[in-house]
């Protein structure tokens, strides 16, 4: 009967990657042993998934992944410029959260956290921290544009002004 038991601390040592000690004199039979080989086996495979999905992170990024990111469909684009600002040109659909207006904590944590958001500014140094907020406050998909409203125009992004848009 001993020869099982150490066969099942291999077996699960070497299936499940952490180290496992089965206490006591209680011996397994080979059913016991496959159910808990299986179940090992699961774990292994959920871990394997999880680890195969990467999880979106809050990053900064180049113009080019920033108009893909324009692209998905709920992806809401924050500019967190001053309303003047603003109001001389921006990006297609952008939505105004003043990084430097008196609501503009209350106004960001409002947001859905489940939302994918896309941030900019002029230069990257407001979105970069507003970035960095988001992360703390547990948004999960946030990209920003890395060089800003400056950036997004040397690379010919679209750009509203006036009428025009």
């Amino acid at each position: 009967m001993m020869p099982k038991v150490l066969l099942a601390v291999l077996v699960l040592t070497g299936l499940g990657g952490g180290v496992y000690m089965i206490a006591g004199t209680q011996a397994m039979d080979e059913q016991e042993l496959a159910a808990l080989a299986a179940r090992v086996n699961a774990e292994q495979a959920d871990r394997a998934t999880q680890q195969a999905i990467p999880e979106t992170q809050p990053r900064s990024v180049e113009p080019t992944v920033f108009a893909q990111a324009l692209e998905e469909e709920h992806r809401v684009v924050l500019d967190v410029r001053t309303v003047d600002e603003y109001n001389e040109g921006h990006v297609p659909g952008a939505r105004i959260i003043d990084f430097s207006g008196e609501n503009f904590l209350s106004e960001l944590d409002a947001l859905d956290r489940a939302t994918p958001y896309a941030v900019y500014c002029r230069s990257g140094n407001r979105s970069g921290q507003v970035l960095e907020i988001m992360r703390s406050l547990g948004f999960r998909d946030v990209v920003d544009l890395s060089g800003g409203k400056n950036a997004w125009l040397a690379a010919d992004g679209a750009w509203c002004t006036g009428t025009t848009c």
